[in-house]
């Protein structure tokens, strides 16, 4: 919710209620309230799956499929958003700071794998058709690049082995 800012006035922040309710025959996920910024109407729903996933380590978005809610490109800048925080060296991080860098980390390194799901097989890359949003457009449009499998495995790659170096959390 935090990656579509209010239309009107361009403020992420809204104090959200949530409620489930039953629509045509399925279960959905209902945040709503008012704009932080302009006070308009924000709300947005979300259709739960059959099956709740509960939480896992590592950390992880979703079940198999490629996601519904976010595209790729949105993905992947969640994933740059906390990977560019963390620092290269684990020992740049003090004791009492290394927990919430791990976490950033398992964040950035969930955001990838997400990202890797919309690579259908038997592809080397996402297909432009999977960026939906506005946002996700934006960050493919940028360096396309950075949606080939064979890239994405590598940041992945070096995220998971930076990931160990931080030990267990």
């Amino acid at each position: 919710m935090d990656l579509h800012p209010c239309p009107s006035c361009g403020n992420a922040a809204f104090d959200r209620q949530n409620r489930v309710v039953s629509k045509d025959g399925e279960l959905v996920s209902v945040y709503e309230g008012e704009c932080s910024g302009c006070g308009g109407g924000r709300k947005f729903e979300f259709v739960l799956p059959d099956a709740i996933v509960p939480p896992t380590r590592p950390m992880s978005y979703g079940g198999d499929d490629a996601s519904q809610v976010l595209d790729p490109g949105e993905f992947l800048h969640v994933s740059d958003l906390y990977a560019v925080r963390i620092p290269a060296s684990p020992e740049e991080v003090s004791p009492e700071h290394r927990a919430g860098a791990r976490l950033g980390l398992e964040t950035a390194i969930a955001a990838l794998r997400e990202v890797l799901k919309f690579v259908p097989g038997g592809t080397d890359a996402v297909p432009e058709s999977a960026f939906t949003s506005e946002l996700g457009r934006s960050v493919y449009a940028k360096e396309p690049g950075r949606f080939r499998k064979l890239r994405l495995e590598a940041v992945l790659g070096a995220y998971t082995g930076l990931l160990s170096r931080f030990g267990s959390g």
